[in-house]
């Protein structure tokens, strides 16, 4: 198997989904390469010991003109034409031939170096360049097969300038299966396509690291991500400033966003919330470190404000995994990790009162209790064992 990621197996980015997968999906297969154009991307994650880091350099094309001998191109010129409007089409052309180009000069590296063989499987984690890559790359004959998942910004057309998801048609005209990570993205995309049959939905989920203890006598709040302005971090703190006459204890994983990053975060929690609110700014941790959290401190809810969200959040469905209640909006495939049976559901767009009123409610002896958060886990785990789902993903790949 060769797969195509973002970052994996360097820290942060797509490393946090993937992982997971990719832990169970290894011990099926002799070897799986790791393909990275570009310079390493900094420290790395622990990785089976049959997987294989690969760094290729693209090389650029001798003959820039080349690609107008190209059949490949005119028919992927031929889909973007049909699918778009006129004004979008002419805006989008010299992007088109640009991301062709770099296809292919990576295309004629990874064949240079004999990474192209039929009998493999090749597995884009994204609708990228990479999908990209590997569709022209079926196309010419090269390989036999090949799978790719979609995510959100890849998904998702009101996500990206002109509604534009690029070579939709021609990606999925080319893969053999394509997975969504929520039965939203699923029920979102399936109408859109052409090759409607290539879609499945198979969730990535959390393994079993043990349930969180129980103190109801203690107010903890936690929340998980990056200071993005679309996460909404800013949202809990203006929650928490209107709660005067509960002592809570507030902790924040994660790092620098759009938004900001922990210091500014620290500023903004310092001049905001009162004095029976005390806060730890925790910034980027190990996943194992974060588990180790879970099992050890009491947390009464896992607050999630996301704005958009395109799977179920990989932070909601650990949380859950633990037993630990959810306060998230409902947006995407959030949806389908926060219910009446894991939590206390908010509107796609909460203002501060309807947080505030969440949190109180979630503090409430309905939520802390053995058989409410067993209740949660039980949830999860008809859900969101990646065990299960990576022995599901990984019969998908051997039917293909």
């Amino acid at each position: 198997m060769v797969i195509f990621p973002e970052t994996y197996p360097y820290k942060n980015g797509d490393q946090i989904f993937i992982s997971n997968e990719i832990k169970v999906v290894s011990s099926y297969f002799k070897e799986i390469e790791v393909i990275h154009f570009g310079v390493e991307k900094g420290e790395k994650i622990i990785i089976p010991a049959n997987l294989k880091l690969i760094h290729l350099k693209a090389n650029t094309l001798r003959n820039k003109f080349s690609i107008l001998k190209d059949r490949q191109f005119y028919e992927l010129l031929s889909s973007e034409f049909s699918r778009l409007p006129f004004k979008v089409f002419i805006k989008k052309v010299r992007f088109i031939i640009s991301s062709y180009k770099i296809a292919l000069e990576k295309i004629n590296v990874l064949k240079t170096n004999n990474f192209f063989e039929t009998r493999k499987i090749y597995y884009s984690f994204w609708m990228n360049d990479s999908a990209l890559l590997l569709a022209i790359a079926k196309s010419k004959g090269l390989i036999s097969k090949f799978i790719f998942r979609l995510h959100g910004y890849d998904l998702y057309d009101e996500y990206r300038p002109d509604n534009y998801i690029p070579f939709r048609d021609f990606i999925f005209k080319n893969t053999s299966k394509a997975f969504t990570v929520s039965e939203y993205g699923f029920n979102y995309l399936k109408p859109k396509l052409k090759f409607p049959e290539r879609l499945e939905n198979s969730y990535l989920g959390s393994f079993d690291c043990g349930i969180n203890p129980l103190d109801p006598s203690k107010k903890v709040l936690v929340s998980c991500s990056s200071i993005n302005i679309r996460k909404r971090v800013h949202l809990i703190i203006e929650a928490l400033s209107k709660i005067k006459d509960i002592n809570i204890t507030w902790y924040h994983f994660g790092g620098k966003g759009d938004w900001g990053d922990k210091e500014s975060l620290e500023v903004l929690s310092k001049k905001s919330l009162p004095s029976n609110i005390l806060f730890y700014l925790m910034g980027s941790v190990s996943n194992v470190e974060l588990m180790n959290f879970y099992k050890i401190k009491p947390i009464s809810a896992f607050i999630h404000l996301s704005e958009t969200e395109g799977g179920p959040s990989i932070a909601c469905v650990e949380a859950i995994s633990f037993g630990i209640p959810l306060i998230a909006t409902t947006v995407g495939g959030l949806k389908e990790t926060v219910n009446i049976k894991t939590g206390f559901s908010l509107s796609k767009k909460p203002d501060v009162d309807e947080v505030t009123e969440a949190i109180r409610k979630v503090f409430d002896t309905k939520f802390q209790n053995q058989f409410f958060r067993e209740g949660v886990k039980k949830f999860w785990a008809t859900k969101f064992d990646a065990e299960t789902h990576s022995r599901e993903f990984k019969r998908n790949i051997i039917d293909i």
